[in-house]
Order: structure tokens, then sequence, then C-alpha cells
């Protein structure tokens, strides 16, 4: 791993810091703190640690006084086992979608599908009528990592129902954004999709699945502690530990 420290890196591709409410816990302020991704390179792999993820062609991470909520959570590949619940999913899946690993890239029917997503699964009709091609292309096509900037396709025969956006850099493959039509929403195809993502990557040779942020107590980012055993980092602390469910031991709902 590049020797330089998570200060200098800080400093030398500091582009801004943004402070909107927070969308997870509305009564909280946020900080995000986005660097740029010119000349990153393989540093992103560090930075995945330190809880960064990537946003076009930029880089952010939660940097929220008094809140730490925004966890860094990981699969060791060789160690995830399906439980029976995720083995129905994968099953179901395979038996009745296709896929595609592919480049990313701007289309109409691409288009369509993440207005369905935005307006069906998040309740955002607003959003969806104000996507055009630039802010789709700034967030789901432009990255600093050229081709190990990955798009995953999800076909229904001829009807793609969904699409990943990943990236493979080194040892690790981190899904980035996942949106599907609401009308296969029983299918959980964001539960099948991370599922799918492991068993490619482990057929590719990677080490690590990095789902993106586990929030404790939010049910859109807790799903991903379904994946098991994984292992969990708080941002600014020094390594990942074991991950232990909260001992409520409840269950969040499939996604």
């Amino acid at each position: 791993m590049n020797s330089i420290s998570l200060t200098d890196i800080e400093r030398r591709w500091f582009l801004a810091r943004h402070e909107p409410i927070c969308p997870y816990f509305k009564d909280r302020p946020a900080s995000l703190l986005f660097l740029r991704g010119d000349n990153v390179g393989q540093l992103y792999r560090q930075l995945l640690d330190e809880g960064y993820r990537r946003s076009g062609e930029h880089l952010y991470r939660p940097d929220c006084p008094g809140c730490r909520e925004c966890q860094v959570y990981r699969v060791a590949i060789d160690r995830f086992e399906m439980r029976k619940s995720q083995r129905r999913i994968f099953r179901n899946g395979q038996k009745r979608f296709q896929h595609r690993l592919v480049r990313p890239s701007l289309t109409s029917e691409k288009m369509d599908l993440y207005r369905k997503y935005l307006a069906g699964q998040h309740g955002d009709p607003e959003q969806a009528l104000m996507l055009d091609d630039f802010s789709y292309m700034e967030f789901f096509v432009r990255s600093f990592l050229g081709d190990r900037t990955r798009e995953i396709q999800l076909y229904d025969g001829d009807r793609l129902m969904g699409v990943g956006i990943c990236d493979l850099i080194m040892d690790v493959w981190s899904s980035v954004y996942f949106y599907f039509d609401p009308d296969y929403s029983a299918d959980s195809p964001g539960h099948y999709s991370m599922l799918l993502e492991i068993d490619l990557a482990r057929q590719m040779g990677y080490e690590y699945y990095y789902p993106g942020f586990l929030i404790h107590g939010i049910p859109a980012m807790e799903y991903k502690n379904k994946l098991r055993p994984g292992q969990i980092r708080t941002i600014g602390t020094e390594d990942f530990t074991e991950y232990s469910p909260p001992v409520s031991g409840i269950e969040t709902r499939e996604y």
C-alpha cells in the first residue's frame, strides 16, 4: 500500500466541504469532505478503508461533527456464505435474469429506468423530472478509474430491469450504486445484485466486497449487514473488526 498519509492526501486533493442536512438523520447537520479524483489512482484503495466513496470523478467521506453513524462495511469474499433466504434469492435471480458486465454508458433506456426508480422506489417524482443527460453522465458514467469502473446490466429477456455501477480496484470490488424497475421489487433485485456481484468477484479473484456504508437504524442502509460474516470500521479508527449484529437481533427488511 502506498505510504502517503491520509493528511497529505486530503491536503493535496482537497476539493470542497459540503454541509447539507443529513439525509438519514433529518435533525442533524452533515459535513462531507470532497477530494478531486484526478491522479488518485491506486490510492483509492487506501481511501476506501478510510471511509471514502466515489461519486463520478470525485471522492467524498462523511466528516460530521459528533456523529460516526456511517461505518465502512466489507465482506471477505472467501469467507462469505449465503444464508437460506439469500440462496433462494440468488437461485431465483439466476433462473430469471441475465447479466452483462460492460463499460458504463448513457442510453435513453437507462434514463427512463432511473426516472421510474426515483419516482417509484424513492417516491421522488420531482427529482425524476429534473434528471437530465448531464447529471446522469456525471454520476453514473464519468469516473477517474477509467475501465476499472464497470456497469452491471440485469435483463429479464429483452427488458432492462436493473443497472449497477461498481469499481474494481486492486483486491476490492466496490459497489457504487444500483437502481432497478420497481415492478420487480418482489424479486429483491437490490439484494440479488449484491449476491451476483460477490459471486462475480469470487470468480474474478477479488478478496473483498465493499457494499457501501452501513448505518444502523436506517433500513435502506442497514440491509447490507445480511452479508455475513462481515467486517466493520468506524471512520477515524485504526482498523476493521469483526461485525456483530445489534443486540436486539431484529432483522431488517429485504432490499
